[in-house]
């Protein structure tokens, strides 16, 4: 992934959206894996409606989303099935990534909400299950973390837990739209 966790939760903060990098990553991937056909469009307009397009902040957040939404693309259409979740670097407080896998997950789960994919009553079983194991993620205590080897351990879990129940969210949802179209 081309775009920087500090650079594009830079830019958010400068044009007053106040998603944070990874919010806004989970948010663009769960438009993806919810089926929105034009995601950047989407994005774009939740964050961008009544903001002036010429603002050079706003034209640098645009680039940003741009590069974001090219990287997601190409890594869930590519041959490396799947996309890097955009967290703070490894060297960051275990706390701070924390909050980012946090935010992540709620980003997630309100694109695959903007979509109307969560709300299907015809969801599939492990994708309504993956769904609903990312929504306690969401609801992480992160205040009484204190940076030990176990939970470091245990972020990178969850974290890794994260991709695998987004890629299944992907998978299940683009099987039924194809199931659907095939009908």
């Amino acid at each position: 992934m081309q775009v920087d966790y500090e650079y594009m939760g830079q830019c958010l903060t400068d044009v007053g959206v106040d998603a944070g990098a990874s919010g806004a990553h989970g948010l663009l991937c769960g438009l993806i894996c919810g089926g929105e056909a034009m995601p950047q469009q989407r994005l774009l307009a939740e964050w961008f409606s009544s903001e002036p397009m010429d603002d050079p902040a706003v034209v640098a957040c645009r680039d940003a989303v741009d590069e974001l939404v090219r990287a997601v693309d190409a890594s869930v259409d590519g041959i490396d099935f799947g996309f890097p979740l955009l967290l703070p670097d490894e060297d960051a407080p275990l706390s701070q990534r924390a909050v980012a896998v946090r935010d992540w997950c709620e980003g997630f789960l309100y694109g695959v909400g903007l979509v109307g994919a969560a709300g299907d009553t015809g969801l599939p079983a492990q994708a309504k299950e993956a769904l609903q194991d990312l929504a306690q993620i969401s609801q992480m205590d992160v205040d009484g973390i204190a940076g030990d080897e176990v939970e470091e351990e245990a972020l990178t879990e969850v974290t890794e837990f994260i991709w695998v129940a987004a890629m299944l969210v992907y998978d299940e949802l683009a099987h039924e739209r194809q199931e659907k179209s095939e009908q």
